[in-house]
């Protein structure tokens, strides 16, 4: 008797956990004045903050034989996702600045990124003002062969994790040469470089489990159910039903017809599911949840009332 019992704890367990599906999103994000900050501080101007230059770099060397170095910070907008994500993997791309203020690549320019561990304003910092960093996961970058080398998808997976899940503490990346020693130099555009695609790119894949699958029969067609409750404040219930094995997008869309997050983007089985959605990180309002396959879109008004 007791084995039967744990072989029908077992299958019960086995059975809650296969009735949720894991949604996989990939976010990029283009450094700008609208998705970030950045800044260059100077040792030769100790008290200037140059929160609009168009380098991201780290510098080392002499103006009018007198030494200075050069280091960068910038910082992402990582609020649409969620803080419960499980970031499975973030790339940045860093690309030269094809005009750059200062040097480009040059001399033996090995660099570190860091995570950045205490706050800042790109308008405030300054060379004796810069935040904390961490050499905590931090990653190097090679040598560059070439003044206009790029360097692509750098694994910063570990950084972005503790920057997702602890959202209050997300302060952003260090730029700076390993040895700041002349002459050398290793130069990006920033965020403010006037070609926009030679800003920073953040590309991030996370995955949530929240899809619950609550029938296995086979709809008849398919649907986008009323949430529950609406309004809501600040978690809502979304029923939907798949009539084919799909690719199914479920998005949120303001009113202004911009989307705000992704909620499920993933092939799905025929089933009905329900999902949770936490809308704490926005404002009140008016919103749009829209379901969308190739050839089905079904859209609900919803209400988040704080």
């Amino acid at each position: 008797m007791r084995k039967l019992i744990h072989i029908i704890i077992f299958g019960f367990i086995i059975l809650l956990t296969n009735s949720y599906s894991h949604s996989q999103t990939s976010v990029s994000i283009r450094l700008g004045p609208n998705t970030g900050q950045d800044c260059l501080a100077l040792s030769n101007f100790p008290n200037t903050s140059f929160p609009e230059h168009p380098d991201l770099a780290g510098l080392a060397g002499t103006v009018f034989g007198e030494y200075y170095a050069g280091r960068s910070f910038f910082k992402f907008d990582l609020s649409e996702i969620p803080s419960d994500s499980n970031v499975i993997e973030a790339r940045l791309s860093l690309y030269a600045n094809p005009n750059p203020s200062n040097n480009t690549h040059d001399g033996l320019n090995k660099s570190y990124i860091r995570r950045v561990t205490s706050p800042w304003i790109d308008a405030d910092v300054t060379f004796d003002n810069q935040p904390d960093f961490t050499h905590a996961n931090e990653v190097i970058l090679e040598q560059s062969t070439s003044p206009y080398q790029d360097y692509l998808n750098i694994n910063v997976t570990d950084m972005v994790r503790e920057m997702v899940q602890n959202p209050q503490n997300n302060y952003g990346f260090m730029l700076a040469l390993r040895l700041e020693g002349i002459y050398r130099s290793i130069n990006f555009a920033s965020g403010d470089c006037p070609d926009i695609s030679k800003r920073p790119l953040l590309v991030i894949t996370y995955g949530t489990v929240g899809i619950q699958n609550i029938s296995s029969e086979i709809p008849s067609e398919f649907n986008l159910y009323q949430n529950f409750p609406n309004p809501f404040n600040p978690v809502t219930n979304i029923k939907f039903d798949i009539a084919g094995s799909v690719l199914t997008k479920i998005s949120v869309y303001n009113e202004l017809g911009k989307e705000v997050t992704n909620i499920v983007n993933e092939r799905l089985e025929p089933g009905s599911y329900q999902i949770r959605w936490d809308g704490s990180r926005f404002s009140s309002g008016a919103y749009f949840i829209k379901l969308e396959t190739d050839d089905v879109k079904i859209t609900k008004k919803i209400i988040l009332l704080k």
